[in-house]
């Protein structure tokens, strides 16, 4: 609920970047702006900063270039690529293999890896060269699984 409407006070109080791409989750945001020069980016930041303090929040604002890392995913705005993102410190697990879980629960383990990366990364030859970090993963978890990226035509 705060994040909806810190989007509402953004559009209403920064009318300037209110048609641009805004979206909050959790502590989350993006903005993609479409004037990016360095005073009209500098004015938006100093408004942003003023409306969180404003209402008791802090926020950082990072990045000038077409590309941003949001949640899990790292978005190319000039070729229009995504592709996963892990922060430089993410010490991410899964159940290790024999575990006590059930059977179908252990078995669907790699497979939702393999879809959730598969579901962002834009295209099979980003799928490829961002697997190897989650296959070790796996493997450490007790799971031997070569994930395979599953063209979508074929099903």
């Amino acid at each position: 609920m705060v994040g909806l409407y810190m989007l509402h006070q953004i559009k209403t109080k920064i009318p300037e970047i209110a048609s641009d791409l805004n979206g909050i989750y959790r502590d989350d945001g993006l903005i993609k702006m479409r004037n990016t020069s360095g005073r009209f980016r500098e004015n938006i930041t100093k408004k942003l900063h003023s409306l969180f303090r404003s209402h008791g929040l802090k926020i950082t604002v990072a990045g000038t270039g077409p590309q941003a890392n949001y949640l899990n995913v790292t978005l190319n705005l000039s070729d229009k690529t995504y592709q996963p993102y892990s922060k430089p410190n993410d010490s991410s697990i899964y159940i290790n293999a024999r575990s006590n879980h059930p059977p179908r629960v252990l078995k669907n383990i790699p497979e939702s890896v393999q879809r959730r990366i598969q579901d962002i990364s834009s295209s099979k030859d980003i799928f490829d060269k961002s697997k190897q970090g989650y296959e070790k993963k796996l493997g450490e978890s007790g799971y031997n699984k070569t994930l395979q990226y599953k063209d979508d035509t074929t099903s």
